[in-house]
């Protein structure tokens, strides 16, 4: 029950080792129960006098990471990174492993391994939390280890008691911040709940969302204004709180812990791409984890219709040869492709990062959808290829190739390469030179971040034959939206290939309900004859 939480947020604040291994006094409960915001008359946080636990000052004081937690003084970084928080977020809240701490207690660390654990805290998590006290801005930490592990009944022995007792959940954070910050260790709100070993079911909250929405009432703001800066990618993207808003999210180096650095400019996205751990960027995993765990089959940009200005403006304005390959960008399980194939085209190709969504379009509209063995060319990396061609059709068949009985049904092919669209090239379709004829982008380009635009032109491009057109559907999202999606405008376009001698003609504008000020485009892009493009 939520009404728990109240009474679970005053028992932090005296912490008993001894206490039995089914505590179960910090239980969110159920993911339909209202988020309480408890009374602000009391405090809830820890409370450092009595709580269990000894800390050796001097292991916290390293001048070679500005980690003296003894002195008021701040240093010019903490300063202005807390300037930078306060003008955007109230609350700010921290993961603990291979975040507020450069190293994982992987749920079961062994108690005696405590201050060794501590002495790996990020040198920014330290020096921030002054600073960030210092304005007014609250500080949480929010973690998937649990009090609840301890009889998790996963095989994994984690005692709370004897030689092998092991430290988890809300104890375990309390234990760093008497370690790294024992001035400030009962400033902190914690939220420390992990669904699997409290038996949550059919959770409505995946990642960290129900975390900063208790976050978020405890400190009484709203979600949007609470940061938190975590190492896993999938609780940056799951950053909804149903009705409640949403929050912000920034990835963590897990190898180094938080920096200061990882918190970026209110313009730029902070989850569409990631980096990996050798530099390369990951650009599937904001998609991956959206489909699975966020959209539940009804992501709101989907349109169980074919798109209305697709079939407006088809045969007036947008002629694609149907002897000639069209490509699909990023078509996520759009129908399009079906009506598109219905339309007579020999040959419908889209591009998407996600298997997921190729499951649900085969599931919903296009059965005969198949997988079968990823061509593995063009670094599209390990991925699959879908096709509703037979055995005896080629799934991208050459080109011109249509005889007398070419404009049969069952001579079309709908096929759909699931990888990234950013590794594509002609050789993917086994061709040394562009072959598509006819492009549609509605919900492509506009989901790119602006930093990768050029990048994803010069691929189109290099896929479009000279004398092809690309169909736009774009969109301008007003001033009170960052994106995705993000403004692509005519402008925005010429801007992207008019450098390659490409022409625009503006088929549409109008006024869209993306919010104020928003605006929505649809406009042709033409490749000129014998261009060189990207």
């Amino acid at each position: 029950m939520f009404t728990d939480f109240q009474a679970s947020c005053r028992a932090l604040s005296s912490i008993d080792t001894d206490t039995d291994a089914d505590d179960n006094r910090f239980d969110l409960g159920s993911t339909t129960d209202p988020i309480v915001i408890p009374d602000p008359t009391e405090d809830h946080r820890f409370t450092q006098a009595t709580t269990k636990g000894t800390m050796d000052a001097t292991t916290a004081d390293d001048g070679d990471n500005n980690n003296n937690n003894n002195s008021c003084s701040e240093d010019a970084a903490a300063a202005n990174f807390a300037e930078k928080v306060k003008d955007r977020f109230d609350v700010v809240c921290f993961d603990l492993d291979q975040c507020a701490v450069a190293r994982h207690s992987r749920g079961r660390l062994p108690r005696s391994d405590l201050d060794a654990f501590a002495s790996c805290a990020s040198a920014d998590f330290v020096r921030a939390i002054p600073a960030l006290l210092a304005r007014g801005v609250g500080l949480a930490v929010c973690t998937h280890s649990d009090l609840a592990q301890h009889r998790s009944g996963d095989g994994v022995e984690r005692p709370r008691r004897g030689d092998r007792a092991v430290v988890l959940g809300d104890e375990l954070v309390h234990e760093v911040l008497l370690r790294v910050a024992p001035e400030h260790a009962h400033e902190f709100f914690v939220v420390a709940w992990r669904p699997k070993s409290r038996g949550a079911r059919g959770l409505a909250d995946p990642g960290k969302t129900r975390h900063v929405r208790a976050c978020a009432a405890f400190y009484g703001v709203p979600p949007d204004r609470c940061v938190l800066f975590d190492d896993d990618p999938a609780n940056c993207v799951l950053t909804g709180c149903g009705g409640g808003g949403r929050f912000s999210a920034y990835r963590v180096d897990p190898g180094v812990g938080f920096r200061f650095s990882d918190l970026r400019s209110a313009d730029e996205p902070n989850d569409c791409f990631f980096e990996r751990s050798d530099g390369t960027v990951d650009r599937l995993v904001r998609w991956d984890t959206k489909w699975n765990h966020e959209y539940r089959g009804t992501p709101q940009f989907h349109l169980p219709e074919p798109n209305p200005d697709l079939v407006r403006f088809y045969g007036n304005g947008f002629d694609p040869p149907k002897d000639r390959p069209i490509l699909l960008p990023l078509c996520g399980k759009t129908v399009d492709l079906r009506w598109l194939r219905d339309q007579g085209h020999r040959c419908v190709v889209g591009v998407e990062g996600v298997e997921k969504a190729i499951e649900e379009l085969k599931e919903e509209s296009l059965g005969e959808l198949r997988c079968i063995e990823s061509k593995g060319g063009g670094g599209v990396g390990p991925g699959s290829l879908w096709t509703t061609a037979n055995e005896d059709t080629e799934w991208f068949p050459p080109m011109p190739a249509v005889d007398a009985g070419g404009d049969a049904e069952d001579s079309r092919v709908v096929s759909i390469v699931c990888g990234d669209f950013f590794g594509l090239s002609p050789e993917t379709f086994g061709a040394q030179t562009a072959m598509f004829a006819s492009v549609f982008d509605r919900g492509a380009i506009v989901a790119v971040p602006p930093q990768s635009r050029q990048q994803y032109a010069c691929v189109v491009d290099a896929l479009l034959e000279p004398g092809g057109r690309i169909l736009v559907v774009g969109v301008d999202p007003g001033p009170d939206r960052k994106g995705p999606p993000f403004a692509v405008t005519p402008c925005v376009a010429r801007e992207l290939f008019g450098p390659f001698g490409y022409s625009l003609r503006l088929l549409d504008e109008t006024d869209s309900d993306l919010g104020r000020g928003a605006k929505s485009y649809v406009f042709l892009l033409s490749k000129p004859l014998g261009t060189s493009g990207c």
